[in-house]
C-alpha cells in the first residue's frame, strides 16, 4: 500500500511513559501489534475501528501504522545543567489496501488518526533529525518499552 502520511513527533515525556500511552492507544483503537522489534512498533487498526466513521454510508478503512521511537535529552529552560527526557516518534500511516476512488476520504481519515496519536502521546510536530539507531543509552529503554507492549502471559 502507498504511504499516505509520514511525520515526526516529539512528546514531553520519557520513552517509558510513552510506551504506556501506546498501550492505551492500542487498547482504545482495538489495534493489533503486528511487530515490535527494536525501536519500531507496527500496528494494524481494523476497518471497524478506523476513525471518522459517522454515517452508515461511510466505508471503513483499515490502516497500518509504523511507529519508530527514540529518546532525546534536552536542556530544561533556564537550567543549563538539567536535562529532561523527551520521546521522538516517527509516524508512518498507510491504508492496508490502495483504492483510488476513495482517496480523499482515506486522506481525511489518515489525518484524523494522526490527530488521535498526537492526543494520546501529548505530542506535537518535530522538525529536527531523528537520532541514530546505534545510541547505546537508548537500548535498555527500548527493550523495556517493547516488553511493556507484549500481552501478559
Amino acid at each position: 500500500p502507498v504511504q499516505l502520511l509520514e511525520q515526526m513527533l516529539i512528546t514531553p515525556v520519557p520513552l517509558q511513559l510513552t510506551a504506556a500511552k501506546l498501550r492505551g492507544f492500542v487498547s482504545d483503537h482495538h489495534a493489533d501489534v503486528v511487530a515490535a522489534e527494536g525501536d519500531v512498533v507496527m500496528l494494524r487498526i481494523g476497518a471497524r475501528y478506523s476513525p471518522l466513521i459517522r454515517r452508515a454510508s461511510d466505508r471503513p478503512v483499515p490502516f497500518l501504522v509504523s511507529l519508530r521511537f527514540a529518546e532525546k535529552r534536552v536542556e530544561v529552560a533556564g537550567q543549563s545543567d538539567t536535562k529532561a527526557a523527551r520521546t521522538l516518534i516517527k509516524v508512518v500511516i498507510r491504508p492496508t489496501k490502495n483504492r483510488d476512488r476513495r482517496r480523499g476520504d482515506v486522506l481525511e481519515r489518515t489525518r484524523q488518526l494522526l490527530v488521535s496519536l498526537k492526543s494520546y502521546f501529548m505530542a506535537h510536530e518535530y522538525h529536527g533529525p531523528f537520532p541514530d539507531d546505534e545510541e547505546p543509552e537508548e537500548l535498555g529503554i527500548l527493550i523495556c518499552a517493547r516488553d511493556m507492549l507484549q500481552p501478559p502471559d
